[in-house]
């Protein structure tokens, strides 16, 4: 089954400059969103790291 990475190298072979920066660009984004969403729900979850409320 084809994905992102089978993507990426058709399009390195093929010459596809275009394609290539518009998967780079949505891989980017995923991992910009990924970590965001790991960083709420550490400051969620972990009790140091919350504000001193004293």
């Amino acid at each position: 089954m084809p994905g992102v990475g089978d993507a990426i190298l058709g399009a390195i072979e093929g010459g596809d400059p275009a394609l290539l920066v518009g998967l780079a660009t949505v891989v980017i984004a995923a991992v910009i969103v990924t970590t965001a969403i790991a960083d709420v729900l550490e400051a969620a979850l972990d009790p140091r790291l919350r504000p001193d409320t004293t």
